[in-house]
């Protein structure tokens, strides 16, 4: 879907940056990463402190680690490489200087925002994200009946939070 969607915008690949973005098109949960999807590639971009995670997080990707400092200089070789013309970025996540950095150094003719592109796929779940959400109402139901008996006069605020927390990850 997403990439029929980016061939009526006339794009070739998209860079995603966006955290919920990516892990929702990748399934990495990591903290740093960048997708770079082109009509016949998926590239996750990451350091090397996520690149075990990403291989078991995101299997239909390509995993490419970049150095410090170097992620530009690797998604420019990947576009290089792929022959990227069009690229289309989330507008709503790049700052000025990044928006900047990426337009000077990434050789591309166009570099075109997607003006929401992955939210609205985020916005129609399919029925795995339907039983996900319905798994998660019923351990949150779950922790609030727990922690109701937990409570008790003296009980710090913290000591509740870090139950409720536990709880939830544990179920």
């Amino acid at each position: 879907k997403f990439r029929e969607r980016l061939m009526k915008r006339n794009l070739d690949a998209a860079l995603i940056t966006k955290r919920e973005n990516y892990f929702y098109m990748s399934g990495f949960s990591g903290t740093s990463a960048h997708l770079l999807i082109t009509q016949d590639d998926a590239y996750l971009i990451t350091d090397f402190r996520y690149t075990e995670q990403a291989e078991k997080e995101a299997p239909l990707y390509k995993i490419v680690q970049h150095q410090q400092g170097s992620l530009v200089t690797t998604i420019f070789d990947i576009i290089k490489k792929t022959g990227i013309n069009s690229l289309g970025f989330e507008e709503s996540n790049l700052t000025y200087e990044k928006y900047s950095e990426y337009k000077e150094r990434l050789d591309v003719v166009d570099f075109v925002p997607l003006r929401g592109l992955v939210e609205e796929l985020r916005i129609i779940k399919d029925q795995e994200e339907l039983d996900m959400l319905k798994k998660s109402v019923e351990i949150a139901d779950n922790a609030f009946k727990h922690i109701l008996s937990y409570i008790k006069p003296g009980i710090r605020e913290i000591e509740i939070a870090a139950e409720i927390e536990y709880f939830m990850k544990k179920n």
